[in-house]
């Protein structure tokens, strides 16, 4: 993965760009933190592209659910404690 400071897209944006078409992505970093990812958009496709990232962002979101359930032990939880949440929240709508 390729850095590259905030202040290098006003500096020298040309470079920036450049530097891209080579890389295909680029994380921008301001005062030396990462803020951003750039990346190019593949064969000039941007519905693919956006479907990709789209795909990207639900699997991390699947990741930190599971994530999040594990740490709070419902990975432990058996078919029949399971069924009974299920069953309480219909009861609710």
């Amino acid at each position: 993965m390729d850095f590259v400071a905030s202040r290098e897209f006003r500096v020298n944006p040309g470079k920036v760009w450049k530097r891209l078409r080579k890389t295909h992505k680029l994380v921008v970093t301001l005062n030396g933190k990462p803020i951003a990812m750039v990346r190019d958009i593949m064969d000039g496709d941007l519905e693919e592209s956006m479907r990709t990232d789209a795909m990207a962002e639900c699997a991390m979101a699947v990741s930190q659910l599971q994530e999040q359930a594990y740490k709070k032990g419902l990975n432990k939880l058996s078919e029949e404690d399971i069924e009974k949440e299920i069953a309480q929240a219909r009861r609710t709508f």
